[in-house]
């Protein structure tokens, strides 16, 4: 989903072999691939952080406005 993007084990709720197969694939997981996993998920989290989407909102604004106020 948009929300974890590719950087989680995204398993239906109702399916208990899914969430044990699921488990057992983290549990599995080496050190470095943990990290990485890890590192992944928090630069995808960190574009959903307050500051960065109030600056590409408001980066767009100053876009559009400029762009509407310049003359043709």
């Amino acid at each position: 989903g948009e929300a974890v993007g590719d950087t989680a084990m995204i398993v239906p709720v109702s399916a208990p072999g899914s969430i044990a197969a699921a488990l057992d694939r983290a549990v599995a997981l080496s050190d470095d691939e943990r990290i990485i996993m890890a590192g992944r998920a928090r630069a995808h989290a960190l574009q959903f952080d307050r500051t960065r989407v109030f600056d590409r909102l408001l980066e767009r604004l100053a876009e559009v406005t400029e762009r509407e106020l310049s003359p043709i």
